[in-house]
C-alpha cells in the first residue's frame, strides 16, 4: 500500500467524486478474492461499478517514485493478476507519479493493462473507464461425429449420430446423446482453460470460427447403424467454436426526456464476427430499466463503380 501522501489522498478523492455519484463503490486497501488464496489479496484501490448489464471490478495499483517505473517493478504489479493465484478483477490500472519506461509501455500494451500518471487521472479519463474490449462467442456445438478407423462404404449422407453404441451385454446409448453428454457435462465444465486457449489462438490468427476434434477411446463398444454393426477404436466428436473480440469505442451523450429531465447515456460499439454491435445504457443508474443492444451486419466496402463509356457515332463519309 503506498504512503498516504497528499497526492494519493487527492487521487482517491477525485475517483470518489467522479464515480461515486454514478453508482460506483471505491474501496482503499481492499481485500479481493484470488484463486487458491483464502482471504484474498490486497489491492490499493478497488472500483466496483455496473456498466449497463455488466458488473465490473477495476483494480488500481499506485506507485509513488521519483523516476519512471521500471519493467521489474511493473511486472511485480501484474504478477498479482496473472497465473494460478491471480486476483479476480476485470481490469487493471497502474498509476505512477513519474511515468513509465519504454519497456513498460510496450509490455503493458501486450498485457492490456492501462497506464496512467497522476496527472492523467482526470474526470474525463475516469468517466471512460469500463470494458475496453468486447468479446462475442456462441455456445460450442457439435458439427459431426466420426470414428477411427473410418467406416468402409460410408457415403456423404452417412451420419453416425443416428446410430447407437452397444456394449457386449447388449446395453446401448444413442451416439448423439453420448456426444452431447461428453461435450456439455465433461469437456466444457472441466476443460474451460483449453477452450479459452483455443479462443485466444483464434483471436491471434484473426479467425472467428474453428473446429475442435475431441477423440475418446471406447473399448468393447460397437457402433450399431442401419448399415450394420461396426467395430472401431475411437469416437471423435467435432465441435464448432465461434469467437471474436475487438476494441470497443465509448461515446457519452446527453439526452432530454419528454418530461424535461436530463440523463447521460453511454454507447459502446465494436465490430466482431462480421457484425456491428452497439450497446447503449443510461449512466448513473446501478440497474438501468432499459439497455439497448443492436446487432447489424458490418458494412462491406462497396465495389468500385465501373467506368461508363459513351459510344461515339462516327460520321461516315
Amino acid at each position: 500500500m503506498p504512503a498516504r501522501t497528499n497526492d494519493y489522498q487527492q487521487l482517491v478523492a477525485l475517483i470518489e467524486k467522479v464515480l461515486a455519484p454514478k453508482g460506483a463503490k471505491i474501496t482503499e486497501s481492499a481485500m479481493v478474492p484470488a484463486r487458491g488464496i483464502k482471504g484474498g489479496r490486497e489491492v490499493d484501490i478497488l472500483i466496483e461499478g455496473e456498466y449497463g448489464p455488466y458488473k465490473i471490478k477495476i483494480a488500481a495499483e499506485v506507485k509513488d517514485t521519483g523516476r519512471k517505473m521500471s519493467l521489474p517493478t511493473f511486472e511485480s504489479f501484474i504478477g498479482k493478476y496473472r497465473g494460478d493465484c491471480r486476483i479476480l478483477v476485470d481490469q487493471l490500472i497502474v498509476i505512477s507519479s513519474s511515468g513509465f519506461s519504454k519497456n513498460v509501455l510496450a509490455v503493458a500494451r501486450q498485457a492490456r493493462v492501462e497506464l496512467l500518471t497522476v496527472a492523467d487521472v482526470t474526470e474525463e479519463k475516469l468517466t471512460s473507464l469500463g470494458p475496453k474490449r468486447l468479446a462475442f462467442r456462441i455456445a460450442p456445438f457439435i458439427t459431426r461425429v466420426t470414428v477411427e478407423p473410418p467406416l468402409a462404404n460410408s457415403g456423404k449422407d452417412f451420419d453416425i449420430r443416428s446410430g447407437k453404441l452397444v456394449c457386449q451385454h447388449g446395453n446401448s446409448v444413442g451416439v448423439a446423446e453420448w456426444a452431447q453428454r461428453m461435450i456439455f457435462y465433461d469437456w466444457l465444465p472441466n476443460h474451460g482453460n483449453e477452450l479459452r486457449a483455443i479462443e485466444r489462438q483464434m483471436s491471434e490468427n484473426e479467425k472467428t470460427f474453428a473446429i475442435v476434434s475431441l477423440a475418446c477411446h471406447l473399448e468393447r463398444l460397437n457402433l450399431q447403424h442401419s448399415s450394420g454393426v461396426h467395430k472401431f477404436d475411437s469416437l471423435i466428436v467435432h465441435v464448432g467454436v465461434t469467437y471474436d473480440e475487438a476494441e470497443a469505442t465509448h461515446t457519452t451523450y446527453e439526452r432530454r426526456s419528454s418530461t424535461g429531465t436530463t440523463e447521460f447515456v453511454r454507447n459502446i460499439k465494436a465490430v466482431m464476427a462480421g457484425k456491428r454491435f452497439s450497446l447503449s445504457y443510461p449512466i448513473g443508474k446501478q440497474r438501468p430499466e432499459k439497455v439497448v443492444l443492436r446487432i447489424d451486419d458490418a458494412e462491406k466496402p462497396k465495389p468500385k463503380a465501373a467506368r461508363k463509356t459513351r459510344s461515339r457515332k462516327r460520321n461516315e463519309a
